[in-house]
């Protein structure tokens, strides 16, 4: 009997030994298992921030070529609306040169003309209709000689003999040189809905 009460006392010392095996096993197991769905959740998260950073920067990119795009497309319509309107006071032209304004404002544009050239013996170009008037007023200049050109613009054209400067103060050069601040001035009217 002494016998069975060792081996029932080896049975429970086994069993316990075995239970504790067990539970340490399970324990072990457990801080495995919740270890890597740790890292799962980390990796995980981190491969998640990765695609939000990759996708943010892609969106970044294309809103930017979006807004750049636009900004062309504005740019280019601003630019053929102002062609469409210097192209419309370009026509204008011919016939302002008839107004009584414009004969009024013709000394003074032929003074700012001929103090680019000053002393300097000129041919002056303009069309025929303004020819009487610029000879009057260069009356008793014996350096500077008008020539009627049709060619020459709806104002004039002041050049030195020997070519080497020749200044455009035609109606259409005054207009080119002015293009900048009016073509300004005419985006800003637009703007504010002038």
């Amino acid at each position: 009997m002494a016998l069975d009460h060792l081996i029932d006392a080896l049975g429970r010392q086994a069993g316990a030994e075995t239970e504790a095996l067990l539970a340490a096993a399970r324990a072990d197991s457990e801080r495995i298992r919740a270890d890597a769905a740790e890292r799962m959740t980390r990796a995980r998260g981190d491969a998640v921030e990765a695609v939000r950073a990759e996708l943010r920067a892609r969106l970044e990119a294309d809103v930017g070529e979006a807004r750049r795009g636009a900004r062309g497309g504005v740019l280019e319509a601003r630019q053929r609306l102002l062609d469409r309107v210097f192209a419309a006071a370009g026509a204008l032209l011919p016939s302002a040169i008839a107004t009584e304004r414009y004969r009024a404002a013709l000394p003074q544009h032929l003074a700012q003309a001929l103090a680019a050239v000053a002393g300097e013996s000129v041919i002056i170009r303009c069309p025929e209709e303004l020819a009487e008037t610029v000879r009057a007023l260069t009356a008793g200049q014996a350096q500077m000689s008008v020539v009627a050109d049709p060619g020459a613009g709806p104002g004039i054209r002041v050049t030195t003999q020997d070519g080497a400067i020749d200044v455009d103060n035609t109606l259409a050069g005054r207009l080119e040189r002015e293009r900048p601040r009016l073509a300004l001035d005419a985006l800003t009217a637009l703007r504010n809905g002038a």
